[in-house]
């Protein structure tokens, strides 16, 4: 399996589990508030991440990192992250609350373009706008939804893209541990 289907794979196995963390998130946050259920769930994060730690480039990674600041900033950005998830999963329909949050590759590209100088063509352009109207069809402009949860969920939106824009002020071979175990020891 070649790097890139590699990563294809990879990414189809996150996003699934995304959508059932996020499916099982909402059935606790029935009987939870949202911070006990955002805690366990950072908990059970650290722990995954020192079981993975070796193939993540080992916990000794942690007296090397580069760029402390960002990665305190990235730590932030994922605990706003959780919790605007939990709010959003909370208060909206999953289809509504993924509808919003798929606005992601749009709202990176733009962030994108802003920040790093990369080029939108035309037809990025317009893949961009397409995606929108998507999302102003599904919403349907004028319903009722919640706009706490509308509000969490375009916060999650605008704060992933900026936490993925992050990632690349570092070298693609700095060990991964880090990455995944600062945030959610925060």
């Amino acid at each position: 399996m070649s790097p890139i289907q590699k990563s294809i794979f990879l990414s189809f196995g996150a996003f699934f589990l995304f959508s059932v963390g996020d499916a099982m998130r909402k059935n606790v946050l029935i009987e939870y508030d949202f911070i006990l259920a955002q805690f366990w769930c950072s908990i059970a994060s650290v722990v995954t991440c020192l079981i993975l730690a070796r193939q993540l480039g080992g916990v000794s990674s942690l007296k090397t990192i580069t760029k402390p600041r960002i990665h305190l900033a990235k730590a932030i950005l994922i605990t706003i992250m959780a919790g605007a998830a939990s709010l959003g999963t909370q208060r909206l329909s999953l289809d509504v609350f993924y509808t919003l949050v798929f606005t992601i590759p749009l709202v990176t590209s733009i962030l994108a373009a802003i920040f790093f100088s990369e080029h939108l063509s035309f037809r990025k352009l317009l893949l961009i706008l397409a995606g929108f109207i998507g999302v102003l069809i599904v919403v349907r402009p004028g319903s009722e939804i919640d706009f706490i949860g509308a509000c969490a969920a375009m916060t999650l939106t605008i704060v992933f893209s900026a936490n993925l824009l992050l990632n690349k002020l570092f070298r693609p071979e700095e060990a991964k541990f880090p990455f995944g175990f600062i945030p959610y020891l925060f």
